[in-house]
């Protein structure tokens, strides 16, 4: 005669963690538990006390249908083999959990240092995208796209060089530059926050490929500029100007003039 009640029991709730009380079943022996919704085997009973307990990991709010609730049948039986059901419901509550982040290339991008701001990846045709959008996603009903944070919030400290655009594309901020002597992997820390202030992180490591640079030169000493004179009639070998100097931004490069 026992009426269906209800045990509010959190969607986050660990594996053998108690879900209502013994009192409430009211039954003396346990020997079965059956559930009756399509998801299967989320709790278990002890067939001595009675006491239901969760059986799989977590429970989800967002995949269990019929207002998240289960409807589990409890069977108690007697050493004689007679016995009687009745019907239980365990409602999931539902927590706020954070969302995740995910790209197609797995948090790994690889760009030429030649890269510029006003570039146009191949691929997307956008301006100054190194690569794929980054995803961002909550199992949440009250989040999607529009209510999701994405920032940076490590990696990036000695000089602004990147951010995401109005589409979650990552992008090289105007004006900023690639430099493989300087920085050839930058480890960045991603986080996403939802409304609810859950948030979570994902590494992004953006490897600098490194290209030729052509050699540049440098004034001598207190001159300021590469025009020089000489006087008529100087005899072979009359050092003419200063010491002209090249420098090659390539580590390990040897010039020759």
């Amino acid at each position: 005669d026992a009426e269906d009640c209800v045990h509010p029991s959190m969607e986050t709730m660990r594996l053998g963690q108690q879900c209502g009380t013994t009192e409430q079943l009211h039954v003396c022996v346990r020997r079965d538990l059956k559930s009756l919704s399509s998801s299967l085997f989320k709790f278990g009973i002890d067939a001595s006390t009675g006491q239901m307990y969760v059986t799989d990991n977590t429970l989800n709010f967002e995949g269990v249908s019929d207002s998240s609730s289960l409807k589990l049948r409890v069977r108690a039986t007697d050493p004689s083999g007679a016995f009687s059901e009745i019907e239980r419901s365990i409602t999931i509550s539902d927590q706020n959990e954070a969302p995740t982040i995910s790209n197609q290339q797995g948090g790994m991008y690889t760009v030429d240092e030649s890269f510029l701001s006003t570039t146009i990846h191949p691929s997307t045709g956008r301006r100054g995208v190194l690569a794929d959008f980054i995803i961002i996603q909550d199992t949440d009903a009250s989040d999607d796209f529009t209510t999701l944070r994405l920032e940076l919030v490590s990696g990036d400290t000695i000089r602004p060089t990147f951010g995401f655009d109005s589409e979650n594309y990552m992008v090289l901020l105007p004006g900023a530059t690639l430099d493989y002597e300087s920085i050839s992997t930058y480890e960045l820390q991603l986080r996403a926050t939802d409304v609810g202030g859950a948030w979570s992180e994902k590494t992004f490591m953006i490897n600098v490929n490194d290209i030729n640079e052509p050699p540049s030169f440098t004034l001598p000493e207190n001159a300021e500029s590469f025009h020089w004179s000489i006087p008529e009639n100087s005899i072979l070998g009359t050092p003419v100007g200063g010491l002209i100097t090249g420098t090659d931004p390539d580590a390990g490069t040897t010039l020759t003039y």
